[in-house]
């Protein structure tokens, strides 16, 4: 969940009364009420510190117990927060609101049993009030209920037409469960509802590309950069997809917009390196593609290639080899090109530039760099048609035939068996699926993909103690499997 709708509900909760055992004066009065003042104004350390100190002297006061976990929460301290939240219902005479927000805090700590009885005791103290609702909406989710979370957050957007939080929801939901055109119309009303926000323009802008409607989003996301001009991403988002429209033109005025703003983004200066190439102009966007690098170094993500981080850092030093060779610096482009292989052998624009650059030089070793270069490209073609069939199309039998297509061209393809155990799980071949993954384990594959389709193999191979233990080591690796997983691993809870 998103940490806006956590503040949106936990200002809605404050709202609430509390009363305590024996409403504390002097010096711990005066902590609790700077501590409530400074947590108002998003100074979460100096109320956490003058809040402790309330506690300290008075820890039977119930609003300050309160108000400190409130502060923890809104810190992402959850688990220290749901300590001060009990403690805090254990002196108040009116629990509803110290419960809701207990609730909360529960939810994000994965305590969905306790979340459950906290979120009711909250409801039967406040029946139908939306921002509970929203919660006990929430927590059918985490149940992995997506169903009945969705009416639930599409039946609060109809009571409370203004709040934002139930469409956003929804329209996220819907993305989800790979539904955009139903994401686009609860975007749109989340736009009308909130005009000048500038983040919601963005996740119209989003629903609408996965929809399809290019144009239609790249007006979004100019939207977003016209409510706050100075909003990088949506300046970042407005260039990129003025480039996919190949609109090169306006791609690099947008470009030139998004660095006037920030200097120093290396992804960016790579886009604007490549539109200077296409021009013509090699020394200019070496000179270019140079600084991308150097920014670039300073992002660890953007240097691991691959589904599993931005291959941003290898695509930029690929094209400086390029512009190397460009400019008649033929030496350099083959000690970059090998740079690249070097972190990664199996990249096969790096292997095609120095294959083809060797075997100009009479260097056998060419050969067998392109030979290599062929074998993967073949390969990596027939795995993203099976990733196409898999995922757009909704094609199994397609899929399995393209992804044993890539697997013959090269056996170890840890993302092409993902793919086909995927595909043998869906049309229930588990033990199989659970063997092709396992391979594929064995070769590479890993993060969320690969521990989703484990666990659901495993289960549906009758090996649900398996399945289970690969759900806890999902999680302590901070994983997130989705609902697919929480609908099998968690029991249903009262009437989600």
């Amino acid at each position: 969940m998103t940490r806006c709708l956590v503040v949106v509900a936990v200002t809605m909760v404050a709202t609430l009364a509390l009363t305590s055992t024996g409403a504390p004066q002097g010096q711990a009065e005066q902590h609790l009420q700077r501590g409530v003042e400074l947590l108002e104004a998003g100074h979460l350390a100096e109320a956490i510190d003058e809040l402790q100190h309330a506690v300290a002297l008075q820890p039977g006061d119930a609003r300050a117990q309160y108000q400190l976990g409130r502060a923890l929460s809104t810190a992402g301290r959850q688990t220290a927060a749901a300590e001060h939240l009990r403690a805090a219902l254990e002196n108040t005479d009116e629990p509803g609101a110290v419960h809701f927000l207990l609730g909360q805090v529960l939810l994000e700590t994965g305590d969905l049993e306790a979340a459950h009885v906290s979120l009711e005791e909250a409801a039967s103290s406040r029946p139908a009030y939306p921002p509970i609702d929203f919660y006990r909406a929430e927590l059918c989710y985490r149940l992995g209920r997506v169903d009945t979370a969705r009416q639930r957050f599409a039946v609060l957007s109809a009571v409370v037409p203004d709040w934002t939080a139930p469409l956003v929801r929804s329209g996220t939901l819907a993305l989800e469960q790979g539904e955009s055109s139903d994401a686009v119309r609860w975007f749109n009303a989340l736009v009308e509802a909130s005009p000048s926000d500038p983040v919601v323009w963005m996740r119209f802008a989003t629903a609408l590309v996965e929809d399809g409607q290019a144009y239609e989003a790249l007006s979004a996301y100019r939207r977003a950069a016209e409510v706050m001009p100075n909003y990088v991403p949506a300046l970042v988002a407005v260039a990129v997809q003025l480039i996919n429209l190949d609109e090169y033109g306006e791609a690099m005025a947008a470009l030139g917009v998004v660095l006037a703003e920030d200097p120093d983004h290396g992804l960016i200066r790579y886009h604007r390196a490549k539109l200077i190439a296409r021009a013509g102009d090699h020394l200019k966007a070496l000179t270019e593609i140079e600084i991308s690098l150097e920014d670039l170094r300073s992002a660890p993500r953007a240097r691991t290639p691959g589904p599993e981080g931005d291959s941003s850092f290898p695509q930029a030093a690929l094209l400086r080899a390029e512009l190397l060779l460009e400019v008649g610096r033929d030496q350099e482009a083959v000690e970059a090109a090998r740079q690249i292989i070097a972190n990664e052998p199996d990249y096969p624009e790096a292997l095609f530039l120095l294959g083809n650059v060797l075997l100009r030089r009479g260097d056998r070793e060419g050969e067998d760099l392109l030979r290599r270069f062929q074998v993967l490209s073949d390969a990596r073609e027939q795995r993203q048609l099976g990733d196409q069939y898999r995922l757009r199309d909704g094609d199994p039998e397609r899929a399995r035939g393209a992804y044993e297509e890539a697997l013959q061209k090269l056996p170890d393809d840890a993302r092409s068996l993902l793919g086909l155990g995927a595909i043998q799980r869906q049309t229930g071949d588990a033990q199989g699926a659970v063997e092709t993954l396992a391979a594929a384990h064995e070769v590479g594959a890993a993060g969320a993909d690969w521990h989703l389709e484990w666990v659901l193999a495993l289960f549906e191979a009758g090996r649900s103690d398996e399945a289970r233990r690969a759900w806890i080591e999902a999680k302590a690796q901070g994983l997130t499997l989705g609902p697919a997983v929480w609908a099998l691993m968690r029991e249903p809870l009262g009437d989600c």
